[in-house]
């Protein structure tokens, strides 16, 4: 499944070979990246939008960055979520916000990424086929 149910609280393991790839914005080579400010994940089939209640907690809270704990919201978290979803597509496949509404409604999954931290987070599942045409 998609949690982190284990029981003991205790990440399960896994074995394998991993590519992380970080790209800084001064590197960005397409004119669809210029304005990613957010964690973009990507596989060969999937584009994987990630953002929080609050997308840069510690510059909202830098006095004290424990009232992340206070606010932290299920609901602001997905609102950011599919705004930066419905941004990504726009932006990266030259669609409208009504074509990108259309694609989210059909073709994307949305699942919980982060309840455990004080920055409850959600992300989007985008599949690169949507787009193929």
């Amino acid at each position: 499944g998609d949690s982190e149910m284990d029981g003991t609280g205790i990440e399960t393991s896994i074995t394998g070979t991993f590519k992380i790839t970080l790209t800084k914005a001064s590197q960005f080579s397409q004119p669809w990246m210029q304005p990613l400010d957010f964690p973009l994940g990507e596989t060969a089939d999937t584009w994987i939008i990630h953002s929080f209640t609050k997308r840069d907690y510690l510059e909202t809270f830098k006095e004290n960055p424990a009232q992340i704990f206070d606010v932290s919201n299920i609901d602001e978290a997905m609102m950011n979520t599919y705004l930066t979803t419905r941004s990504f597509m726009m932006t990266t496949y030259n669609v409208s916000e009504a074509e990108a509404n259309t694609i989210i409604t059909q073709g994307v999954d949305f699942g919980m990424t982060q309840l455990v931290d004080g920055n409850w987070g959600v992300h989007g599942l985008i599949p690169k086929a949507v787009f193929d045409i």
